[in-house]
């Protein structure tokens, strides 16, 4: 699902500092049965802005997010980036 509005959330990072993020987008790979979320902390990298990949569980307190595991994960992720940058 890609998002119509700007939504904004509140990461947690490992350390415990909290960090607005932007969402970009949520969605499912139903080849590998888990939920992901693309986000962005506002960083810019080589003039573009860097987009973070995350697969997300929800818990009753709210969501965690775990690293992306497997190159053929990273593959179908970079496939649905190239899909929203020719929607946009």
């Amino acid at each position: 699902m890609i998002l119509d509005t700007k939504k904004e959330i509140i990461t947690v990072m490992k350390n415990g500092k909290e960090t607005e993020a932007e969402v970009i987008a949520l969605f499912k790979l139903e080849e590998f049965n888990k939920d992901y979320i693309l986000y962005t902390l506002g960083e810019r990298q080589n003039d573009n802005v860097k987009i973070i990949a995350s697969t997300f569980n929800k818990t009753e307190d709210g969501c965690t997010f775990e690293n992306v595991e497997s190159e053929a994960e990273w593959s179908a992720i970079k496939e649905v980036i190239k899909d929203l940058a020719k929607t946009k």
